[in-house]
C-alpha cells in the first residue's frame, strides 16, 4: 500500500511513523517545506532517540524518512521538500499521491490541497488536532469522526497536546484510516 503524508508536523510525522510498522504499507512519500527544531522533537520524541540533536535545522521530511528507514529497512520513502501541490504539480504524474493523509494546520492550505487531490482523483482524509480535539474528515465539509481529549491535569484546552497525546492520537487515526481505505478498496 502506499501512502502520502502532507505536512509533517507532530500530528504528520507521529502518523507516519505509525504507518511505517503497517505491514502492508510499502511506500510512503513525506511532504513538507519546514525545518526541524526543538518543539518538533519535543512532540515527536521517537525522532530524537532515533536521530539525536543533529536533527534540528534538517528538513523535517529527510529526518524522518531515515528514522523511519532505521524502524524499518524494506519500505520506501520518498521524501519531498516543498509545500504540496507546488511540488508536484509540474510533474504530472499523481500515481503516487493517492491516499493522501493531509496533516497540515492551515484550512486555506487544506482547501488548496483538497482542490488539487479532487482534481486529480485522488483518496484524501485530513487529520486534524486543534488540542482539544482530534478530527478526521474526508473533505473540508464532511466531518468522519471526532475524539475529544480532556486536558491533562495542570492543563487547559489552550495547552498544546503533548507527545504522548499526539502518539495516541496518531494510532487511533492509523487504525481508522486503514479500516477506512480497506473498505473503499472492496
Amino acid at each position: 500500500m502506499r501512502i502520502t503524508v502532507i505536512g509533517c508536523g507532530g500530528v504528520g510525522s507521529n502518523i507516519a511513523l505509525k504507518l511505517a510498522m503497517v505491514p502492508d504499507v510499502d511506500y510512503i512519500v513525506l511532504v513538507d517545506d519546514d525545518i526541524v527544531d526543538e518543539k518538533y522533537l519535543e512532540r515527536v520524541p521517537l525522532v530524537r532517540i532515533l536521530m539525536g540533536e543533529l536533527a534540528i535545522d534538517e528538513y523535517k521530511v529527510r529526518v524522518l524518512a531515515n528514522a523511519i528507514r532505521i524502524l524499518r529497512n524494506d519500505i520506501s520513502v520518498k521524501p519531498i521538500v516543498g509545500r504540496f501541490p507546488e511540488v508536484v504539480a509540474g510533474e504530472g504524474n499523481y500515481s503516487y499521491v493517492p491516499p493522501a493523509i493531509i496533516c497540515v494546520d492551515s484550512m486555506e492550505a487544506r482547501k488548496e490541497i483538497e482542490s488539487f487531490l479532487k482534481k486529480a482523483g485522488a483518496k484524501f482524509y485530513h487529520v486534524g488536532f486543534d488540542n482539544h480535539r482530534l478530527t478526521i474528515y474526508t473533505s473540508i465539509d464532511e466531518v468522519i469522526e471526532v475524539q475529544e481529549r480532556r486536558p491533562a491535569e495542570g492543563s487547559s484546552y489552550e495547552t498544546p497536546p503533548t507527545a504522548i497525546e499526539l502518539d495516541i492520537a496518531a494510532s487511533y487515526v492509523v487504525n481508522e484510516l486503514l479500516r477506512i481505505i480497506e473498505v473503499i478498496e472492496e
